[in-house]
């Protein structure tokens, strides 16, 4: 399970349409346009991918009908953070199931996420389908020639969706994200003797990337996420069947408190700082040699909390030093 934006796998576009879309977007903004579209509208990916094309590369196509139900989800520190249930359709036959979607910049009540489900809320009440993406495309470029990509990332499609996401914005007092930048040099401190394999950065110190952890010998491969408050961030999380994980409270020895939540295909540390909310996604089975990944338990989660300095986080020299 990993990161996305959620709303972005409810689109039904072939690959043709979206070859048509990039390059009618390349003619009139010029060169180099596709690979930034695909930074902006896929930032957790490399390489350049279809909106059909993600299905395959997380193996599930989001798909919010009767999206947001289900609150009463009996978790502690992750309760606060579900934003609700929906239907997921696994690459194969009868493959459909409900997993429970959860938010990455806040808790239930804070400004972040009470955006962030307004939000998801409004565009699952939206008429999208390819002719209005054709005829919103034009409009919308010349319209917003400098913002476009930006609401691309969002999924405003046409002038009455930027008139609502402004508005959620301005009811909760949020700003939207900026392009996000390359250089991420300025985390060291935070990661230690972690690693960092790529992400993207924003302006304001939102970041998100993949990495691998080695203790004593044995890896394990993760995907952090650090959400300032303050922003409208539209990525979220599904973590599956929240019944599977056992959850608990741990102090790490600097006296930051780490809430960890271990299931059988996923584990989640989740970490409220004075300035972001920080979640990170433990992926067993994404590190190599096979014989060197590490059997997830709860020492080594707790193990794995210690290996990094969040508190770095609450400075905002990491975001200012790298020239954000």
């Amino acid at each position: 399970m990993e990161f996305y934006n959620d709303y972005m796998n409810n689109i039904k576009v072939d690959n043709e349409l979206h070859r048509q879309i990039v390059e009618k977007t390349r003619g009139v903004q010029g060169g180099g346009v596709a690979s930034k579209a695909s930074t902006v509208l896929f930032p957790w990916f490399r390489q350049p991918i279809t909106w059909r094309v993600i299905a395959v590369v997380i193996g599930v196509v989001i798909m919010f009908s009767g999206v947001y139900a289900g609150y009463a989800t009996n978790l502690f520190g992750m309760k606060k953070l579900v934003l609700g249930e929906t239907e997921i359709h696994e690459i194969g036959p009868n493959n459909d199931k409900i997993v429970t979607v959860i938010s990455l910049q806040g808790y239930i009540g804070s400004p972040e996420y009470e955006a962030t489900k307004e939000w998801h809320e409004y565009f699952e009440s939206c008429e999208i389908n390819e002719e209005v993406l054709f005829e919103a495309d034009r409009i919308m470029i010349e319209l917003y020639p400098d913002d476009y990509l930006l609401y691309l990332y969002y999924r405003a499609y046409t002038p009455e969706m930027v008139e609502k996401l402004l508005e959620i914005a301005k009811e909760y007092n949020l700003t939207l994200l900026e392009e996000p930048r390359i250089s991420m040099r300025s985390l060291s401190p935070l990661l230690g003797a972690n690693s960092n394999l790529g992400g993207y950065m924003y302006s304001n110190g939102t970041f998100r990337f993949d990495g691998h952890c080695v203790i004593n010998g044995k890896g394990i491969g993760y995907q952090f996420s650090n959400c300032r408050k303050g922003y409208l961030d539209p990525v979220s999380l599904n973590i599956g069947n929240p019944n599977d994980y056992t959850e608990w409270d741990y102090r790490k020895a600097d006296g930051t408190m780490v809430t960890i939540a271990m299931s059988p295909l996923s584990s989640l540390l989740i970490v409220e700082l004075d300035n972001s909310l920080a979640i990170i996604n433990v992926l067993p089975n994404a590190y190599w040699p096979i014989e060197d990944q590490a059997e997830i338990t709860a020492q080594f989660l707790e193990a794995f909390a210690e290996s990094f300095d969040f508190l770095y986080l609450n400075e905002d020299t990491y975001f200012k030093a790298a020239g954000h």
